[in-house]
């Protein structure tokens, strides 16, 4: 299962997804990564700060 189309809560939304039993969680996938709400790009296309979320998340939740 992945979770998609979601903006907020990112680390909350992982950790259900992750979470789940037997491994069926595999991720998530953000929407509108230019939204007004909660973008990670600026117009101009640069990331901002609120990327850095992901390598946070991946450090957590991510088993290689």
């Amino acid at each position: 299962m992945i979770v998609v189309e979601y903006s907020a809560l990112k680390e909350a939304v992982n950790r259900i997804a992750f979470g789940l039993p037997n491994g069926i969680g595999k991720g998530s996938c953000i929407w509108e990564p230019l939204s007004t709400w909660d973008a990670v790009f600026d117009r101009d296309l640069k990331s901002n700060a609120k990327l850095m979320i992901y390598d946070e998340l991946s450090a957590k939740f991510l088993v290689e």
